[in-house]
């Protein structure tokens, strides 16, 4: 342990400096006023205050050797200290020789590296704090390191050198910087035996003595940092191999390196904290712009700054970018910069000319350092049109097994191109992602290209066709052609799987019905919006559920395909049913019967007619909707289709109630009921459970349709289907009301119109008319 503090008094590595401020920096490095150290040292304030003026020509021996006791200062410290005192060095074959002139000892440097920083830091709080915590830390606990790691762009070094220079005066003995080009456009990546010699120099170690062993350069750098107070910060790594031989090992110093890789092994065997740096929240992006244009400018267009730290994926390196940009043609508006990374290209409108700060220039940089595999992967990524991928949904886009993706997403994670933020789920940028398009562009062939979207359509497909089965289990299968060579579809095994599915691939599978029709893949643009159904109508997401099946009827007409025709024109009408569009409801479900007639499609019909049912039976024509409830019912018998006898009776107790036909509603209901339970059908049976709930109101059996209500209710919430749970509130609450307690109903009705509110459907307003009804005093 000896040698960790011997360099203190190697001939090379000090510079020629009194006693007094050597004297002085090991007191400032203890935190200690000179009244303390006199106290601990049993010494006057004023003997402490002459030495360190220089003001006392030779320092009595056992004084010095008090204060370095009092000081706590290594043996190598305290040799250094009292060889200042004598004005010569201590004796031994590593003690440099004394000055020529004799008057003066000799001290280390006093490195003061840091690049300025941004003058318009913001935000980044939150990893501030961290950073705060870690500095206060290193001074007693050894070898303190943070690796700040994120994407290009993100801001890693500017958060570094703003931090630096925030805790620069905390670090009394020097701060020490190096760029290690582990990314960068030009020259290969720093070795450390260069930033180690560059080091020793800065601290004073002439290079005639310099080790030339990599590890013994290593010894001697932490060696001359023992004892002392040291920031560090290592830019721009490569690998954890590259930062390692340059660690302190002392307590006192603390290292922050940054790196475009998340450098897990220095976590693992150097016990560093990692900081993965993402893009900036909303705030903080508008903070940045209002840092670099005017708080005014963006005060005066809040929205168009808004997208512009959109269009920017609020990256800090695009929105700095974007700001110069606009600033250099005379203060363009905001509103037109956003306009114009709309319109275009956004990496060509974010171009500067200057590699280090171009956007497509520092993506580039990360790139180049991927393995073949890993590279390929993140250019079809760039064809995926969601948000986030899924291991399975990736490994089927490249066409390889599920551990083969697992390895170069892995991969991509580690480069910071790539975010797992949640298990096996990834996600980027879209300015990354734009990125990504380019390069396939660029590098992949057409017939390369149209496999991947052909491959990631299929494991959409057929993972969605399975997971609807799940919410409607009686539902009749539509026939998909085989899955191609190398994709992954999964299964889920049960009702909740299946939801759990479709809630986190919503926005992907929406995006992948216009993807599947501009790509040509006619079958997938009218397939995937037919599975999709259960899932729109369990959550009442009808925008979506009309707009993807305007695309599959489109893709179905250009391809002639009558199933898929008859398929979206039935589905598109009842969605426009349910939003009050009742006329074109009408005109899509009688052109789906059309089709399924001339197609000699019996379940089809079928459906056709259930849903006009349906549809008249909204418009209060409920002798025309009984006629068509009974022709599907028929129809259903003859196809032997049971759950769709099911759904038929449940609708024909609808009709039969409201034409005063209570008895044959009720047996309806409860046929209905009875042959959901048999199949299994737990959310059609609940949907069952409220029509009967509704003929039992109509009776007058008040409490009979509370308890089939609250079936039906704990049903739905067991299913977590919220907008079917908002239908059977909004019936309960009229029982409520009929059965004389208008407190109990307006309770209920504020929780259906709360999850409809909260769902942004159409039926909010109905709900919402029934409240005034009622004296407000009976709300509270």
């Amino acid at each position: 342990m000896a040698d960790r503090g011997s360099s203190d008094n190697l001939g090379g590595a000090v510079h020629q400096r009194s006693f007094g401020q050597l004297l002085r920096r090991y007191r400032a490095g203890a935190g200690l006023t000179q009244e303390e150290l006199a106290q601990r040292a049993g010494l006057s304030v004023r003997a402490v205050s002459d030495m360190e003026r220089g003001h006392t020509r030779k320092p009595f021996v056992r004084s010095v050797r008090r204060l370095a006791e009092a000081l706590e200062l290594s043996a190598s410290q305290q040799s250094l200290l009292i060889a200042g005192a004598e004005r010569e060095p201590p004796p031994g074959p590593a003690c440099p020789a004394p000055s020529e002139t004799g008057s003066q000892s000799l001290l280390p440097p006093v490195p003061r590296q840091l690049p300025s920083g941004l003058p318009c830091f913001t935000g980044r709080n939150a990893e501030l704090d961290l950073l705060d915590r870690l500095a206060a830390g290193a001074v007693c606990e050894a070898g303190t390191v943070a690796v700040v790691s994120g994407t290009a762009g993100v801001g890693k070094t500017a958060l570094a050198l703003h931090f630096a220079h925030r805790v620069a005066a905390d670090f009394p003995d020097g701060q020490l910087y190096a760029n290690l080009r582990g990314a960068a456009p030009a020259g290969v990546p720093a070795s450390p035996e260069e930033v180690i010699s560059d080091f020793l120099s800065s601290l004073g170690f002439g290079l005639a003595g310099m080790p030339q062993d990599l590890a013994a350069r290593a010894t001697l750098f932490r060696s001359l940092l023992a004892g002392r107070r040291v920031l560090l910060i290592l830019d721009n790594a490569l690998d954890e191999q590259q930062v390692r031989p340059l660690l302190p090992g002392s307590a006192g110093c603390l290292t922050v390196v940054t790196s475009r890789k998340q450098l897990a092994g220095l976590a693992a065997t150097d016990g560093a904290r990692l900081l993965d740096l993402r893009v900036l929240p909303d705030a903080e992006s508008l903070e940045l712009l209002a840092a670099r244009l005017g708080p005014e400018r963006v005060a005066s267009e809040p929205e168009a700054a808004a997208r512009v730290s959109a269009l920017c994926a609020r990256l800090p390196l695009a929105l700095s970018v974007a700001a110069a940009r606009t600033a250099a043609r005379g203060n363009l508006p905001l509103a037109a910069l956003a306009d114009e990374l709309m319109r275009g290209n956004r990496l060509d409108a974010l171009e500067t000319g200057d590699p280090a700060s171009s956007v497509r220039g520092v993506l580039s940089w990360s790139y180049r350092g991927l393995s073949a595999p890993a590279a390929a992967m993140f250019r079809l990524l760039g064809l995926h049109t969601g948000a986030e991928i899924a291991l399975s949904a990736a490994a089927s886009l490249a066409g390889v097994s599920r551990p083969a993706a697992r390895a170069v997403l892995d991969e991509l994670v580690r480069a910071s191109l790539l975010a797992e933020q949640r298990p096996a789920r990834y996600s980027c940028h879209d300015l990354l992602r734009s990125y990504a398009g380019e390069l396939a562009l660029a590098t992949d062939g057409q017939a390369e290209r149209r496999g991947a979207f052909r491959r990631i359509l299929d494991y959409y497909l057929h993972t969605a066709h399975a997971a609807s089965q799940h919410l409607y289990p009686g539902r009749r299968p539509v026939d998909l052609s085989p899955v191609e060579a190398g994709v992954c579809p999964e299964a889920p095994a049960d009702h909740a799987q299946a939801l759990a599915w479709f809630q986190a691939e919503r926005a992907t599978l929406v995006a992948a019905v216009t993807q599947a029709a501009d790509n040509g893949l006619k079958a997938h643009a009218w397939q995937i919006p037919w599975a999709l159904v259960p899932y729109f109508d369990w959550c009442g997401a009808l925008p979506d559920w009309v707009a993807t099946q305007r695309t599959a009827l489109a893709a179905a007409r250009r391809a002639g395909d009558v199933t898929g025709l008859a398929h979206a024109h039935r589905l598109l009408g009842r969605a426009y049913t349910q939003l009050g569009r009742q006329e074109a409801g009408r005109m899509h479900l009688a052109r789906a019967l059309r089709l399924s007639a001339a197609d000699g499609d019996t379940v089809g019909q079928a459906l056709a007619h259930h849903q006009l049912g349906h549809l008249y039976s909204r418009q209060g024509r409920h002798d025309e909707g009984e006629a068509h409830d009974r022709e599907a019912l028929r129809l259903y018998g003859a196809a032997r289709h049971d759950a769709g006898r099911g759904w038929a009776f449940n609708e024909l107790a609808w009709a039969l109630a409201h034409r005063g036909t209570n008895d044959e509603a009720l047996a309806c209901a409860r046929q209905a009921a009875d042959i959901q339970a048999r199949l299994g059908d737990r959310f059609h049976q609940a949907l069952a459970r409220d029509t009967l709930g509704r003929v039992q109101h109509h009776l007058g059996d008040y409490g009979g349709a509370i308890a089939s209500y609250e079936q039906a209710l704990r049903s739905c919430r067991e299913l977590g289907s919220r907008y079917y749970q908002s239908l059977t509130l909004s019936h309960l609450g009229d029982t409520y009301q009929a059965a004389g307690d208008p407190v109990a109903a307006v309770r209920t009705w504020r929780k259906a119109l709360d999850i409809l509110v909260e769902l942004g459907h159409p039926d909010a307003n109905r709900v919402r008319r029934k409240l005034p009804a009622v004296p407000e005093q009976l709300s509270c």
